[in-house]
């Protein structure tokens, strides 16, 4: 049971700091953060652009930690604000130049992720995708029954 627990949380800190270190090498020519990839890529996913508060709910990052990277985003010209006169109403969208960049940014991740899963097939690939999902589901119920014990 022991030896479970440490290759699982070896291995978890393992893909996180590949992850971290593959996004650092990548981003570096552009001079920006990893946390800048993650809202590259969801203003990517959104063309339409999306608003503060939406973009800090997909990041899954704090409010300060988001509104400092769109405000690097936008003083580099990749993204813009329109619309309500309150910030963070406003929606936010990726510029020509943000577009390409986030392209580009995209491209990489695809290449990291076919690197990490060279070696499986399809099936196994999607298979483990699946399996990494419900690991992660099953302890984020583990974490709300506890949250909810320590609450009664």
């Amino acid at each position: 049971m022991e030896n479970r627990y440490m290759i699982f949380t070896n291995t978890i800190a393992s893909l996180y700091q590949s992850v971290q270190k593959i996004r650092a090498m990548e981003m570096d020519h552009f001079d920006l953060k990893t946390g800048h990839v993650t809202c590259l890529l969801l203003l990517f996913q959104h063309p339409d652009g999306i608003t503060h508060k939406q973009l800090t709910e997909l990041c899954e990052m704090d409010k300060a930690a988001v509104s400092r990277y769109v405000t690097t985003l936008r003083e580099r010209g990749f993204i813009t604000e329109i619309g309500a006169d309150k910030r963070y109403n406003r929606k936010i969208c990726l510029t020509d130049e943000g577009m390409r960049v986030a392209k580009e940014t995209a491209g990489m991740v695809i290449r990291a992720v076919e690197n990490g899963s060279a070696d499986m097939s399809d099936a196994e690939r999607s298979k483990f995708y699946e399996r990494m999902q419900q690991i992660s589901d099953n302890l984020q119920n583990y974490i709300e029954e506890m949250e909810k014990e320590r609450r009664d």
